[in-house]
This record gives C-alpha cells, sequence and structure tokens, in this order.
C-alpha cells in the first residue's frame, strides 16, 4: 500500500509534507500508455480510490478543479451523496484512460425548472459518436468493479462532438 501510494503521490506531483504543486502531469496514473487511445497497462480505479483516501481535503479539492470550476466544484461539495474522493479517483482514472478524448471536465446538470440536481457529466471533448456508448459503458463497469454503484448511476459520460456530427 505504502508504494502505491508514494508512486501516486510522485505522479501528481505532490508532497506529503507540503500542499498540492500542479496535480499529476499527464502521464498515465501508475501506469503506461502506447501512442493509442487503448492502455497498455492502467492501474485499476480501486487502487487509485485507496491512494486518494490518503490525501487531504485541500489536495483533494486541487485535484477536482483540473476538471471543473470553483463554481461547479462549490456545488458538488454541497451533495450529500457525492463521494468528493471516489469523483476525484475517477476523473484521474477516465483521464488516463480515454486521454486521446481531451482532458474530462466536471460539470453538473441540474432540472431548469426546479433548480433540482440531476446528474453529473463527464465531459469528453473529443469524443466521437462510435467511441461513446463504448466509453459510457466502460466507465459504468469499472465504477461497479470499484464499489461505487450509487455514484454510477449518478454520472453520464458526455461527449459534445458526438452530438454534433
Amino acid at each position: 500500500m505504502e508504494r502505491i501510494f508514494s508512486r501516486a503521490l510522485s505522479v501528481m506531483n505532490i508532497s506529503c509534507r507540503g500542499e498540492f504543486v500542479s496535480h499529476f502531469r499527464g502521464v498515465d496514473f501508475l501506469g503506461v500508455f502506447e501512442e493509442s487511445e487503448q492502455p497498455v497497462w492502467l492501474e485499476p480505479l480501486t487502487n487509485i480510490l485507496r491512494s486518494i483516501r490518503l490525501l487531504s481535503d485541500s489536495q483533494i479539492d486541487n485535484i477536482l478543479l483540473q476538471y471543473a470550476s470553483e463554481k461547479v466544484l462549490n456545488y458538488v461539495k454541497r451533495l450529500k451523496y457525492v463521494d468528493i474522493r471516489a469523483l476525484a479517483a475517477l476523473l484521474i482514472w477516465i483521464s488516463e484512460r480515454y486521454h486521446a478524448y481531451g482532458r474530462p471536465l466536471l460539470d453538473v446538470m441540474v432540472d431548469v425548472e426546479t433548480g433540482e440536481f440531476q446528474f453529473l457529466e463527464v465531459v469528453l471533448p473529443e469524443c466521437d459518436w462510435g467511441s461513446w456508448k463504448r466509453i459510457a459503458k466502460e466507465v459504468k463497469e469499472e465504477m461497479k468493479r470499484a464499489g461505487l454503484v450509487d455514484m454510477a448511476s449518478r454520472v453520464a459520460i458526455v461527449c459534445p462532438r458526438a452530438l454534433r456530427e
């Protein structure tokens, strides 16, 4: 466990003594990628979750701010049924697994009439129509394997490029 945690911190440029420095460097999270969209080896979401649980709240906030605006982050933090640490781990996993589709962005879908929260959107900006269904299915399956069944029902993968095709 200590090996995974220290490697995770070094990949994300986080010091145990200091605050968050710069998130991770756009390299794979505990794995190695070729130039294709598919990883050769990728750390399962469950392992990333274990490492993330050891970080401070401010480090988690800084990770999430790499994917969301401060306004979105503050809104999500007020939702009692969203595990912020699991969300950070998920975004790291998606970022590395689907890096060919651009940096994932976190947003929320709110009912315009009632103002009630509907679901979290993970936007993959360069995802095309043909990949969208496959990616959404893989993400949901990985979330379920990691024990995030309830959260899986509150997260939607959105591919705006596919909608424009």
